[in-house]
C-alpha cells in the first residue's frame, strides 16, 4: 500500500489542490481510477510511479518511502 499522506504532501508542495483530478490528468486515467488509487483501493503501476516521480521530481528515496512497502 502506498503511503498516500506522503504523496499528497508532495503534490501539495507542487501546488496541487485537487489531488484526484490532478492525478487523473498526470497519469491520463479517469477520475474514478485516480480516486481508487488515492484511496488505496487500486495499486499504482510501475509506469505510473515513474511518471509521478518524474512529474514531482522525487528522489529515489522518496519513491521508495511512498510506494514500496
Amino acid at each position: 500500500m502506498a503511503k498516500l499522506n506522503l504523496l499528497r504532501a508532495k503534490m501539495a508542495a507542487a501546488g496541487s489542490i485537487n489531488f484526484i483530478t490532478d492525478l487523473a490528468k498526470i497519469l491520463h486515467i479517469s477520475r474514478g481510477a485516480a480516486s481508487l488509487k488515492m484511496n488505496n483501493k487500486s495499486p499504482f503501476k510501475q509506469s505510473e510511479i515513474k511518471t509521478l516521480a518524474k512529474y514531482y521530481n522525487m528522489t529515489p528515496e522518496e519513491v521508495n518511502e511512498i510506494f514500496v512497502n
